[in-house]
């Protein structure tokens, strides 16, 4: 068995020691290290809050704040996993920031896309620890391009190509229908949106290191508003929703814009695997009330990017030191629920294969007698309304999300630092966790509050420093009717179900993107 001795002499570590060097001793071979030192005492402060944790592939640590009861359970067609909860850089505890959400019918969980929003470093090991399948990535949302956030998208896009099929083993080689020469055609389709810079970016990576993944890959970059455009919204979403705070002053608004402004042009070429993205842009407030008299009605800032069989998905600016978005998540309708009751009364079943028939609204021959159907209209109840769910990059200030970000049912929400620093998170643009549970407050939050992206600093073995955390979280929610939770690495929660449809007057928007000429009435988020 192979050993690494490793002397720890630093003037710091030896104070902690009693004036000793410690001896450690890392067996290696086993699946976790043991750690034997000569002082059988160090001071926790030493080495970090959690040196000696131990953490099991595929398993998320114990949290320090618990999940709210009705977020846990099986696929139910919205599902949100944390493959990074912590800021900055990694630690013992936290990987950098990277959610991952798998969308699809609940009955249909095998074919459920698995969409990601933030690639920090190492998010395909945590992919590798978790319960997700990478190849079912269709999908990547990228908030902004601090390191923190995009440094493991190139090696994530390495190993997706890597674990394709290529065309020449390809079963349906021939059978795809494309043009003679192209054998992109048959390789899987990776989109991936995020802020200017985002080709450069991928381009730069894969493109030095000459890397040809095999995928189909197209890069979308979302333009910031102009700062007339920023002003006019940032005015009209704060009246919307009475945000009772100081008004930007015009020289922090001026500060805001400058940092949106598109810089990063990419005059490199596309690569082998890369087909034509699109540029999407920020509609006026001037366009949308052209449609109408109330924006209420038929606007908001916030832009579609998605809209396929599962869901849709809108974006929308965030304040911060470079240009940085927020995503709003809102799941298909639903189907509807079997009323068991009435199906046990009235034909005598309780479960059947048949049902997944009878939820897609398909009348089926009752199993045990032939000449009985059984019709879905007398035994579905009401589908519930889509759900919605939003996840923030970093932020200081999400007024422009708030709009499209209302009556949501779950919201991932940043908490970097506590009130104690809250002039830090000031001066860099970011959150404390009183701010994140304001947010909520506002937004009409109507299921839970998920706090990530939370500094190294708050990692305590005890749980204090999270508990600290958690109560400035729901000082600032007052008395929100929603539950508030510190996320981990690996954990996976359900996004709770809504029992009605959102008000279709207050919650339909308008977008306009680069290829369109006109404004697209959207529906409700």
């Amino acid at each position: 068995m192979s050993h690494v001795l490793l002397s720890v002499c630093g003037r710091r570590h030896r104070r902690a020691l009693g004036g000793r060097s410690a001896l450690l001793q890392f067996r290696l071979g086993a699946r976790t290290a043991q750690v034997l030192c000569k002082q059988t005492h160090v001071h926790e402060r030493c080495f970090g809050s959690n040196i000696g944790a131990t953490y099991h592939p595929g398993v998320a640590p114990e949290s320090s704040t618990p999940v709210p009861s009705e977020l846990m359970g099986n696929f139910q067609g919205l599902e949100v996993t944390f493959l990074g909860t912590g800021a900055a850089a990694p630690s013992p505890r936290r990987n950098v920031l990277s959610v991952a959400v798998r969308i699809g019918l609940a009955e249909q969980r095998k074919s459920a896309a698995l969409w990601l929003f933030d690639v920090g470093e190492a998010t395909q090991h945590q992919l590798m620890r978790s319960h997700l399948h990478m190849g079912r990535i269709e999908r990547i949302f990228l908030t902004h391009l601090h390191g923190d956030h995009c440094f493991g998208l190139a090696g994530l896009l390495c190993g997706l190509g890597a674990n394709s099929i290529p065309d020449d083993q390809s079963e349906t080689a021939g059978d795809s229908g494309d043009a003679p020469g192209d054998r992109r055609g048959r390789l899987p389709l990776v989109d991936v949106y995020g802020p200017p810079g985002l080709r450069l970016l991928v381009r730069s990576a894969l493109g030095v290191g000459r890397a040809h993944p095999r995928l189909r890959l197209r890069l979308h970059e979302i333009v910031p508003p102009a700062p007339d455009v920023l002003r006019d919204w940032y005015e009209w979403s704060r009246q919307f929703m009475n945000v009772e705070d100081n008004r930007l002053s015009r020289a922090a608004l001026r500060t805001w814009a400058e940092t949106l402004a598109p810089t990063m042009d990419c005059s490199l070429p596309m690569l082998p695997c890369e087909q034509a993205g699109t540029d999407f842009h920020f509609p006026s407030l001037a366009d949308v009330q052209s449609m109408s008299e109330d924006p209420r009605i038929h606007g908001s800032i916030a832009l579609k990017l998605v809209d396929d069989e599962r869901g849709s998905v809108y974006v929308a600016p965030l304040r911060h030191s470079v240009p940085c978005f927020g995503y709003v998540i809102v799941e298909k309708q639903r189907l509807p629920r079997i009323d068991l009751v009435a199906l046990r009364q009235k034909y005598q079943l309780e479960t059947h294969p048949i049902l997944k028939e009878l939820k897609l609204g398909r009348s089926v021959p009752h199993p045990h007698d032939a000449s009985k159907w059984i019709e879905p209209s007398e035994v579905l109840q009401p589908a519930a309304g889509p759900r919605k769910l939003v996840i923030l990059g970093d932020t200081y200030d999400s007024t422009l999300i708030l709009p499209a970000a209302h009556q949501c049912q779950l919201l991932v929400h940043e908490a970097t630092l506590g009130d104690e620093l809250a002039h830090r998170a000031r001066s860099v643009q970011h959150s404390t966790a009183r701010m994140a549970g304001a947010f909520a407050k506002r937004a009409n939050l109507t299921g839970a509050l998920a706090l990530t992206h939370i500094s190294a600093r708050y990692d305590d073995q005890d749980g204090r420093s999270s508990r600290q955390l958690l109560a400035e979280a729901r000082q600032g929610a007052k008395d929100g009717q929603f539950s508030i939770f510190i996320a981990e690495d690996l954990q996976r929660v359900q996004v709770p179900g809504t029992t009605a449809q959102c008000d279709p007057a207050l919650m339909r928007y308008s977008t306009r993107s680069a290829d369109s000429d006109s404004a697209v009435m959207l529906d409700a988020l």
